[in-house]
């Protein structure tokens, strides 16, 4: 593997990083807002609570808040594909980067672990083939934040005024 590709994936993984952080928070903002209006039970309830952890709490607060079925509907959808870019985020960045023990030059620095596989199942893949499936989960992270955006929107436009 050259540098350059080297140089590639890991830009990639640093833009997949910066995409998803900007997920988690938006779905932090989620959770506040159907919280309500009492910040201080919000702030504890998400104080170092990770994605995984926001993912159970929005899901809990969309089914016991009142609001529109449409809404609900896309506040559950969003939080199911959260929680599939996680799994993708987290498989990219925790458990599929390696030098195997047999690892002759870097380039063997691409060798990934299948999903869910084990390390005696360890294959090779392309540079810019793992490239690419990075900046895809780091572009699907990004929509999806803007989609949650939206929808942390109409949320604070679906209070009630308050006098």
């Amino acid at each position: 593997m050259s540098p350059e590709q080297i140089e590639q994936i890991l830009r990639e993984l640093g833009r997949l990083v910066f995409n998803f952080n900007a997920l988690e928070q938006s779905l932090r903002n989620i959770v506040e807002s159907l919280v309500g209006e009492d910040v201080l039970i919000a702030a504890i309830l998400i104080r170092g609570a990770d994605c995984r952890r926001l993912e159970e709490l929005a899901r809990s607060l969309i089914e016991g808040r009142p609001m529109e079925d449409q809404l609900r509907a896309d506040l559950f959808t969003m939080v199911k594909e959260v929680s599939r870019l996680r799994e993708a985020r987290s498989s990219l960045l925790h458990g599929v980067w390696t030098i195997p023990n047999d690892a002759a030059d870097l380039s063997d620095l691409a060798a990934r672990r299948p999903p869910g596989g084990r390390r005696r199942e360890w294959q090779h893949l392309e540079a810019s083939q793992d490239a690419a499936k990075i900046a895809l989960v780091a572009s699907q992270c990004s929509q999806a934040s803007e989609k949650l955006e939206g929808l942390w929107k109409t949320i604070l436009n679906s209070r009630p005024a308050t006098a």
